[in-house]
């Protein structure tokens, strides 16, 4: 699975290095660090975003064995976005901005978003 993560740089700049939505897919312990959360705080996030059927685990998660035999779990774009919208941390809050900016002032790259009826899928 070819993957690039979202990161924020030390002067609070998000950067994303791709333009293909379908390629950015974090793992738990990098949205732990982005988010600048605990453990227990990002996975009650996201038992809240399943509980409130925002998004289908089915869709957004990944199980993916690794070499040593354990499972590793990976998010895709929505639940980084959804997790933005959802945690109070200066790193979510600058994700949303550059979202909320992204989405009004558009990009050289036009950046639009759409997501599906019942949250099945995001076409930017």
């Amino acid at each position: 699975m070819k993957r690039e993560p979202i990161t924020i740089n030390e002067s609070g700049n998000i950067i994303i290095q791709t333009i293909n939505p379908s390629e950015i897919w974090m793992n738990e312990p990098e949205l732990i660090s982005f988010f600048n959360v605990i453990a227990p705080t990002f996975r009650a996030a996201v038992r809240t975003i399943y509980k409130k059927g925002i998004l289908n685990p089915g869709i957004v998660e990944k199980r993916i064995k690794q070499k040593d035999g354990c499972y590793e779990n990976f998010y895709n774009v929505e639940m980084i976005f959804a997790l933005a919208f959802l945690l109070d941390t200066y790193p979510a809050d600058r994700l949303r901005k550059y979202l909320i900016t992204k989405a009004i002032k558009g990009s050289t790259g036009s950046f639009v978003c759409i997501i599906g009826k019942n949250h099945s899928y995001l076409k930017c």
